[in-house]
């Protein structure tokens, strides 16, 4: 399947390794060697935190190096951000992305930029009735101010 020029990032929760590639069999394929290390709580918080925060600092400094008329401003917008989280919800401990999700909203507010700057998507591999009501507050009871 076709991808970004660039490729597909893939992180997991429960690691704090990046995979990338433009074969999406390859992803598939890492997928499948994690499956037998998935054991034990996953903090969602630390890792969206992570994604988004990388994505965040990268929007600032564009910004900072338009609004600064620098000769290293980049010729293009930075391309919008889109993520899938899998997942059955469940997770450990307190983890909650209410406050990244709050937190990229917030900035994007904030640099002007719009709604489809950045996408997530939670993508539910389970039917336990719980999950799914926490899923569903995520997709749309938060408030959002976008």
């Amino acid at each position: 399947k076709a991808s970004d020029k660039d490729g597909i990032d893939m992180y997991f929760t429960m690691s704090e390794h990046r995979y990338n590639s433009k074969d999406t069999a390859k992803l598939v394929e890492e997928v499948e060697k994690r499956k037998a290390y998935l054991k034990g709580a996953s903090n969602l918080n630390a890792r969206l935190d992570y994604v988004l925060g990388d994505y965040d600092r990268d929007l600032r400094s564009e910004k900072a190096l338009r609004n600064g008329g620098s000769s290293n401003a980049p010729k293009k917008d930075l391309k919008p951000l889109s993520v899938y989280v899998f997942t059955n919800v469940v997770w450990g401990g307190k983890s909650d992305p209410k406050v990244a999700i709050e937190s990229i909203v917030d900035n994007l507010i904030d640099l002007r930029l719009p709604a489809t700057q950045v996408g997530i998507q939670f993508i539910s591999f389970g039917n336990d009735p719980e999950c799914l009501r926490r899923l569903d507050y995520y997709d749309s009871e938060l408030g959002l101010k976008m």
